[in-house]
């Protein structure tokens, strides 16, 4: 870990900013598979970043709608990627992960990688969010798939930041359709800071120690950033 960073979602239709030293910039509306790129401000300026979640397929991003898994979404989300380098390539495109998203797992990020890398359009990487693959049916083994996750970024290319959160319950969300999905994923769950939530953050961290080591920046959510640092290792 060489720095930290909390994430900070940019407005849209204001003037373009760009990171800081502690503070990454992120468009949690967006969506590559069906938004217009041209319409992102500030895309024009040379190094620009865009961090946005890798794509959901419905109009709301927590529909439980299972095309979003299907390898026609995966393709379609490689050529919107493409498409986007095609229109942008000085850009810098930062997906991030989520078990309701096209990278819903980590098996299916590291696919996507590699078929990315042996054909690269530009500079694409990913900000892994290990909290985000998990669903509430997976909480009581999180401290399994996390040591899972752990290991397998190990061989995984193409990631430089890692994003610590935590899990709550969502009350606002409409319970996912197990008829619809096909699976009970259970409750819906929202992403929480570090230091607030169901799983235990100290225990997290010991898990993934090996990846908070390996990422040029560890990223926090907004908030108390105190509180969450208390549970990491000092940057050196």
């Amino acid at each position: 870990m060489k720095r930290l960073a909390t994430l900070i979602p940019a407005d849209p239709s204001g003037t373009p900013k760009g990171d800081t030293n502690e503070a990454l910039l992120w468009n949690p509306t967006f969506n590559l598979l069906r938004d217009d790129p041209q319409t992102m401000p500030g895309l024009h300026t040379s190094g620009f970043v865009l961090r946005c979640w890798s794509g959901w397929t419905s109009d709301d991003p927590t529909d439980p709608d299972p095309a979003r898994w299907s390898p026609q979404t995966f393709n379609a989300l490689h050529a919107a990627c493409t498409n986007f380098f095609h229109l942008y390539p000085s850009a810098q495109l930062i997906l991030r992960n989520h078990h309701r998203h096209v990278l819903h797992d980590h098996h299916t990020l590291l696919r996507f990688a590699q078929r990315w890398e042996q054909a690269p359009h530009g500079n694409l990487s990913f900000l892994i969010d290990p909290a985000s693959w998990l669903t509430a049916q997976m909480i009581p083994d999180y401290e399994d798939h996390l040591a899972r996750t752990a290991e397998g970024l190990e061989g995984t290319p193409m990631w430089r930041e890692l994003m610590l959160t935590n899990l709550a319950p969502d009350a606002e969300q409409d319970p996912l359709s197990t008829e619809k999905l096909g699976i009970d994923i259970g409750p819906p769950m929202r992403q929480s800071p570090l230091h607030r939530g169901l799983l235990d953050a100290r225990r997290m961290v010991k898990i993934l120690s090996a990846p908070i080591g390996r990422a040029d920046t560890v990223v926090l959510s907004p908030g108390d950033r105190l509180a969450q640092t208390e549970f990491l290792p000092p940057v050196p």
